[in-house]
């Protein structure tokens, strides 16, 4: 995993290195979930009580017209060092995970912010009001992008056979096999009378070959359809994103072909799910399976706002780059 990093005032991401203070308890970095838009008259919206460490309390850092949604968490376990070898951990990774997505959440239920993936470590409060000065064009741009909207997911598979296995192994067919290489003296799959008594297995693999060869065409119609299945997706949607697919469960197993991040607003989300259901419903009729869920953060539409390490990783994105459209391997 990338190592944590704070933002200096020009906005570059720097690897966190120990304080001098190194191992006094009371040391504390920022974590922060992200940025959300805080203009004059903004009161701040209630936000969940524990964030990644349950005895860390949510708050707001408003700076400027921006505000970061950030917990102070113990420096002796989120400095680079510590935090590296946690990280390797699941069972302490997974649930600060499904924390860090909690508090963002609950942030989405009354504002559309900018989240920041698992993380984002800011030395201390003066190196995060630092960053938001040197990134606030890009903030403001893409808070007022996002303002009103929410992300829906969007994934497409082949639909199951309901026929398929239809041409399993007959009720006899295993134990005529068995009978005609027992104790008869005949060559296996031939009877004394000399009957075909194989017919069950060879029934049972031409079978098998209709199955495959009509799977092989329930796909390849299925997969047919996924220009049709992203244009109808962009007709409902503020923007969407092509994700990869290669790392899902339903990648794995083969059946899933299309896998879309939605960018849609607020006021039509029934308008987006009621679209989503007829549109289910016609692809039917082609071998698909069209399932929808969220809402979710906007995080495949908010680029390198969304990570202060990604210029370091891509070799030349500066914070507050435009939203990157190529697939990202987080979805």
């Amino acid at each position: 995993m990338s190592r944590p990093t704070a933002w200096p005032a020009n906005g570059a991401p720097v690897p966190v290195h120990p304080a001098a203070s190194t191992g006094a308890p009371s040391a504390r970095l920022f974590y922060v979930y992200g940025f959300a838009a805080a203009p004059r008259a903004w009161q701040p919206p209630s936000l969940p009580g524990a964030g990644v460490e349950e005895d860390a309390p949510v708050e707001w850092v408003r700076h400027g017209g921006i505000a970061a949604i950030v917990t102070r968490v113990p420096a002796e376990i989120y400095e680079e060092g510590p935090l590296a070898e946690r990280v390797q951990d699941a069972s302490w990774l997974l649930p600060r995970a499904e924390r860090h997505n909690r508090v963002l959440a609950g942030v989405l239920e009354h504002a559309s912010p900018i989240p920041c993936r698992f993380g984002c470590l800011f030395r201390d409060e003066a190196g995060l009001l630092r960053a938001i000065d040197a990134s606030r064009d890009a903030l403001r741009r893409a808070l007022r992008r996002l303002r009103g909207r929410e992300e829906w997911a969007v994934k497409a598979g082949v639909a199951g056979d309901d026929s398929e296995g239809a041409s399993q192994t007959p009720a006899g067919a295993s134990r005529g096999r068995a009978d005609a290489s027992r104790g008869t003296g005949a060559s296996c799959g031939a009877a004394a009378d000399g009957s075909a008594a194989a017919m069950p297995g060879t029934a049972y693999l031409l079978g098998r070959i209709e199955d495959t060869e009509r799977r092989r065409t329930r796909s390849a119609t299925a997969r047919g359809r996924a220009e049709s299945i992203l244009a109808a997706a962009a007709r409902r949607s503020e923007e969407v994103a092509p994700l990869p697919i290669r790392d899902l469960p339903e990648a794995r197993a083969g059946d899933l072909f299309l896998n879309l991040a939605c960018l849609v607003r607020r006021d039509r989300v029934r308008l987006f799910r009621a679209g989503m259901a007829r549109l289910a419903a016609r692809e039917e009729e082609h071998h698909v399976t069209l399932r929808w869920s969220g809402p979710f953060p906007p995080y495949n539409f908010v680029g390198p706002l969304s990570d202060p390490r990604e210029d370091r990783r891509s070799g030349g994105h500066s914070l507050g780059a435009e939203p990157d459209r190529e697939p990202t391997p987080d979805r």
